[in-house]
């Protein structure tokens, strides 16, 4: 595709994208450290809101968090089941 010009096409337009700019390859491991620090980030910030409330004294939020903690850590699948789900490498 010549710059400047509007392309005839969507497929054209996307060919064009891929040349500019490719997705950086991401190893699966790299992958499942970042998911893992994400989740510990969401936890650990989850555990300090708690502490404010707690100081606070505000008991709707303690047991809005506390439930929220809860669910957090229900719903937390493994990481190589999360992996599975997304069809992810592991």
């Amino acid at each position: 595709m010549v710059e400047g010009r509007i392309p005839d096409s969507c497929d054209e337009y996307i060919h064009a994208e891929d040349d500019a700019m490719s997705v950086p390859q991401v190893s699966s491991e790299d992958l499942k450290q970042a998911t893992a620090v994400h989740l510990e980030n969401i936890q650990r910030n989850i555990e300090r809101r708690l502490q404010v409330a707690r100081t606070q004294g505000d008991q709707v939020l303690i047991h809005l968090l506390e439930a929220e903690r809860e669910q957090v850590m229900a719903d937390r699948p493994p990481i190589d089941q999360l992996f599975a789900e997304f069809n992810l490498p592991t």
